[in-house]
Formats: structure tokens, sequence, C-alpha cells
């Protein structure tokens, strides 16, 4: 999937992800409205789910840890270099969205976060409409 050129930042609102694709187009995708939030692993052609309990420190050679966003009609998914960057990225999204939806988002540790910075890059949205 194509990662060049695209930058994802949290908004100092705390409920907003915009993606800038550096193409004239700019992406919204409202916190609010993330439906389920997954950790993942990629091991050759295969996907594993992952239970934070099961998480080690260690990953098989090749593979490549997700974590994947999904919201109303469309899937985001972040690819990372190591555990530990998709981990902090996936807890700190896990208490952005539940913020966004409990209080109207106050960013707390979030405010700021850039990503792919730090080791990770932005996969392709599937299904996801431009505004």
């Amino acid at each position: 999937h194509g990662t060049t050129g695209k930058y994802l930042n949290l908004l100092v609102d705390g409920q907003t992800l915009k993606m800038d694709r550096c193409d004239g187009f700019i992406v919204e995708f409202p916190l609010a409205t993330v439906s389920a939030i997954h950790h993942i692993i990629k091991d050759q052609q295969q996907f594993y789910s992952l239970a934070e309990s099961t998480l080690e420190p260690d990953l098989p050679r090749g593979a490549v840890p997700i974590v994947a966003l999904d919201f109303m009609k469309c899937r985001l998914a972040f690819a990372f270099e190591t555990l530990a960057d998709s981990k902090d990225f996936k807890t700190c999204m896990d208490a952005a969205a539940e913020s966004a939806k409990a209080n109207g988002g106050a960013a707390g540790s979030c405010e700021g976060l850039t990503a792919p910075g730090a080791g990770g890059r932005l996969l392709r949205p599937s299904s996801c409409s431009t505004r």
C-alpha cells in the first residue's frame, strides 16, 4: 500500500485526526466515530490479532506490527517498525478515542501526536472519501 506524501496529525482539540495527502486533499477522521482499534501483526501474508497480555518484546523476522482504526465506513491502518512503537500509538489512540466520545475530546497526553513520525507509516485507508 502507498505511503508516500501522507501526513497525519491529531488536532489540538483531541477530537480529529487530519490526514494531509499533500495533493490538495485533506481528510478528517473524527475520533468520536471510531468503532474499534485493533493491534495486528502481519507475518508474511497472514494477519494475527494481538491481545495486550500477549505482546512479546521481539517480532519474528519480517513481521510488521499494525494498528488499525475502524470508522463507520473505512479502516485506517498504521504500520510500525517496532512493537513498542505500535503499542504506544495504540494506547494513545485508545485514550484519544475514548476522550472524544466521553467528554468532547480533551487531548491529554496525545496532544500534538504526529504519525507516521517515529517509525510509523500510514497505510492506504480503505474506502474513505476525501474532502
